[in-house]
């Protein structure tokens, strides 16, 4: 899971605009262009954008959520009318999806 978090994180910088060089869209963007990648996006965020992009809800919103936004947790769970800790269980879901489609 320690690898899975790590390009989690990564697509989360570059969806936050950290990486440097690389344009940006809004990470809400990533889910209205379908399979339709960025020539700019680099390849290792791309393959977890797409793995994202076919993650069902809640689990998708709630990684958007957590790795692109910054804030506490408690503030992102609101944002999305969930408790600390159904935001965590979604979270934890949506990172095995990760994992086990990556």
């Amino acid at each position: 899971m320690f690898w899975t978090r790590w390009r989690l994180n990564e697509w989360g910088k570059w969806a936050r605009g950290g990486m440097p060089a690389i344009s940006t869209c809004s990470p809400m963007a990533f889910s209205s262009r379908g399979s339709h990648h960025s020539n700019e996006m680099p390849e290792h965020i791309a393959q977890v954008d797409r793995v994202i992009l076919s993650a069902p809800q809640p689990e998708r919103s709630v990684l958007i959520c957590f790795y692109s936004k910054s804030g506490p947790m408690h503030e992102k769970a609101r944002q999305l009318g969930l408790d600390r800790w159904q935001f965590k269980r979604v979270l934890s879901r949506g990172e095995s999806f990760v994992e086990n489609n990556l």
